[in-house]
């Protein structure tokens, strides 16, 4: 819990019928050794700190992960290798001790580019790497992105799909000039510090949320025409 994701697997404790799932979250937000960022733990805010806020802050779902006992995908990190072209896809699953293999196919606007699959059926872990043959980068200017459709197997059975999107980019610090590099090339950071903030039903102080791309959207083509490169 806390600021870190979590999830509990519930099966055992459905038994038929229809069952009704709750969470509750208990955070005495007046104590300090619970980490909590810039939120005061004094009733009343003093200084620079927000006032404190309580509860939960991230979406909550149930996810059906399939047939019981099948492995599904736990997570699926996405690395990008401009230089070489290539994007590698690794999925974890659970089970741990599952052997799995993945399959992959990358489309752009509905039009499939690339695919690819493991050629391994490891434990709870498979790795595939999709060549693209010509692509655009993402930058800032143009944030170009590919869609993903990740599939897990468990021998010949399509147990899991995911579908995700990532962008072709690389991001670097010059070891000689300690500039920070975009695609192998010198990029200015010039931020614009985002505390717009939702304060008509709550004192949060940030527009992160389920309408965080609404309240954004504004500002980040306000940033645009005064030459700044992101919000932050």
């Amino acid at each position: 819990g806390g600021h870190s994701s979590m999830s509990l697997d519930v099966t055992d404790m459905v038994v038929g019928g229809v069952a009704n799932i709750s969470l509750r979250v208990f955070d005495p937000s007046g104590e300090p050794r619970i980490a909590r960022g810039k939120q005061d733990v004094a009733e009343r805010p003093q200084g620079i700190y927000y006032t404190r806020t309580t509860g939960i802050w991230q979406s909550v779902w149930l996810e059906a992960p399939g047939r019981a006992g099948d492995p599904f995908v736990d997570s699926i990190r996405i690395t990008t290798d401009i230089d070489a072209g290539i994007v590698r896809f690794t999925v974890e699953a659970l089970p741990r001790s599952a052997p799995v293999r993945c399959a992959v196919v990358v489309s752009y606007e509905a039009l499939v580019i690339a695919a690819a699959e493991s050629t391994a059926a490891d434990p709870g872990v498979c790795e595939a790497v999709v060549t693209l043959r010509e692509w655009q980068l993402w930058s800032p200017e143009n944030a170009h992105l590919y869609d993903a459709h990740v599939t897990l197997l468990h021998g010949d059975a399509n147990v899991d799909h995911v579908s995700t999107y990532f962008g072709m980019r690389k991001v670097a610090v010059d070891r000689a000039s300690g500039r920070v590099l975009l695609n192998n090339r010198p990029y200015y950071l010039r931020l614009a510090l985002d505390q717009d903030g939702c304060t008509t039903r709550t004192a949060l102080a940030s527009s992160y949320g389920p309408r965080c791309p609404v309240r954004v959207q504004p500002w980040a083509r306000l940033c645009r025409t005064l030459s700044r490169s992101g919000l932050r």
